[in-house]
């Protein structure tokens, strides 16, 4: 009953809680203000909330029943809320405890309380949605024109900062981004991935290409990067090179 309750809620559909609810019902909420007494002030608390938000999912949920009596049981439970729109997407932990009583044969729900991590929720919102825009806004700031995007080889996709790759290499069918903390393999060609995501590389070898910003030392057959690793360089290419690290 907890669980329907709480997945209709968010789908702002109030007939499971309007039809479970005590007439001596609580509810405090998650935003600042939220505490109401009584079956009608709840409701109304509950309907003007659905006026201000669109539908949510919830998801991994666990419930409990963490104590009982004779005649009453408290439930419990952690969910996860995901608000999705075409400008937004939000996921929440949240944390909830409902009392149960009977009464007349039947359970009803006598006190509501749910909550959300409260430093992401503002004094006149009901759901944090102040706190995504926020944070959209820090990640578009920090995340600018020099980052690019590659799909790895375990379909996982990667934004990357190309100040942090150190260089690139072939490995059969596959290419390995290297960067300062990772190394990404990617399912394509090591040629194609230079020309269009780090076309100011050095294309030291057929096998590899590096990052001008982290070479040490260039010569005829062996390049060695900042962090010591050796890359090997083609004879035909080095006049090239050199030219090309000069005019940089």
């Amino acid at each position: 009953m907890t669980q329907r309750i709480m997945e209709r809620w968010y789908a702002l559909d109030l007939d499971p809680v309007n039809a479970a609810l005590d007439e001596n019902a609580s509810w405090i909420g998650a935003a600042a203000g939220q505490f109401y007494l009584g079956r009608r002030a709840v409701l109304d608390a509950l309907q003007a909330v659905c006026g201000s938000l669109v539908p949510c999912v919830v998801s991994d949920q666990t419930y409990e029943v963490a104590d009982s009596g004779a005649d009453w049981c408290v439930v419990a439970g952690n969910i996860v809320v995901t608000l999705k729109t075409d400008d937004m997407l939000l996921r929440e932990p949240q944390r909830l405890t409902f009392l149960w009583r009977q009464r007349g044969g039947e359970l009803r729900l006598s006190h509501m309380h749910v909550s959300n991590n409260a430093a992401v929720v503002a004094p006149d919102e009901d759901f944090p949605i102040k706190a995504s825009r926020a944070a959209y806004a820090y990640l578009t700031s920090h995340i600018g024109d020099n980052a690019v995007t590659v799909l790895a080889s375990d379909r996982a996709l990667y934004r990357i900062e190309r100040e942090t790759v150190r260089y690139l290499s072939a490995a059969n069918e596959y290419m390995v981004i290297h960067t300062l903390s990772d190394e990404i393999r990617v399912h394509r060609r090591l040629t194609a991935v230079q020309r269009e995501l780090f076309p100011g590389f050095l294309v030291l070898h057929r096998s590899c290409c590096a990052n001008p910003s982290f070479l040490r030392t260039l010569r005829q057959t062996e390049a060695e990067l900042t962090d010591g690793t050796r890359l090997p360089v083609s004879r035909e290419r080095y006049a090239a090179l050199c030219e090309q690290l000069n005019n940089q």
